[in-house]
């Protein structure tokens, strides 16, 4: 893709050309791009991970401004990504590394299974939980077309979680690609609460207890307002 400039015609925008040497260097030297390699590979919504599209790809632009600076949609760089990952799997070590990640997930989920499926609910009817899930749990679709603060959303249920089970979770934190396997789990825990009526239920109470709450605050600030009027503090309101 080339633009038109008064510097000069027919000329690759610059970023096109800071996009090509960055791949080039994850090519040439793939172990030192490690995390984002992994999160290219695991991640379940890369297209939308800030982890993944936020990497400092230059010294002036994350990968997905530069991705869009030239012209290149973020899918398609991860698509890259995802093959020079592929190309290295015959080396012992990096392939040794997949596996490491692939075990992880599968412990893990394991892991979930062997809780109680009371804690989960528990867990899952904390207040700072259900606003979380609220938006999958009115839009199911999120759950296969997240936006950006979706994944955020997964993510923050999956490391709360690992937090309160850390006996079980501990490892995931050690992991290079701890953001992939945060979205996982917190993806499958918000499919546990979208198929629960409870939890269902308790957002919804949830929410309408705040837009109560939003509705006192805007009264008190109305009064407030009338107040100061009769006292002429705010001539003109």
């Amino acid at each position: 893709m080339y633009i038109i400039t008064g510097e000069g015609l027919g000329q690759p925008p610059p970023c096109s050309v800071e996009l090509s040497q960055f791949l080039e260097k994850v090519r040439g030297s793939p172990s030192d791009y490690k995390k984002l390699l992994l999160l290219a590979r695991f991640h379940p919504f890369p297209g939308v991970a800030t982890s993944i599209g936020g990497y400092q790809a230059t010294g002036a632009f994350n990968l997905i401004d530069c991705a869009t600076n030239a012209g290149v949609s973020i899918d398609k760089v991860i698509a890259q990504l995802r093959k020079i990952s592929d190309a290295n799997l015959k080396f012992q070590p990096w392939k040794k590394e997949i596996n490491a990640e692939n075990q992880l997930w599968a412990r893990v989920r394991e892991a979930l299974k062997k809780v109680n499926p009371s804690k989960v609910k528990a867990f899952l009817l904390k207040p700072e939980q259900l606003a979380l899930l609220e938006p999958a749990l009115l839009y199911p679709r999120k759950m296969s077309h997240p936006n950006p603060q979706d994944v955020l959303n997964f993510e923050d249920i999956g490391a709360k979680f690992s937090g309160s089970f850390g006996k079980e979770f501990l490892d995931i934190s050690q992991s290079d690609a701890f953001e992939a396997h945060y979205v996982k789990l917190g993806h499958l825990l918000t499919s546990y609460a979208i198929g629960d009526p409870a939890v269902k239920q308790a957002v919804r109470l949830e929410r309408e207890r705040r837009r109560r709450a939003e509705r006192a605050e805007e009264r008190q600030i109305q009064q407030q307002i009338r107040y100061l009027r009769r006292m002429h503090v705010i001539p003109g309101l």
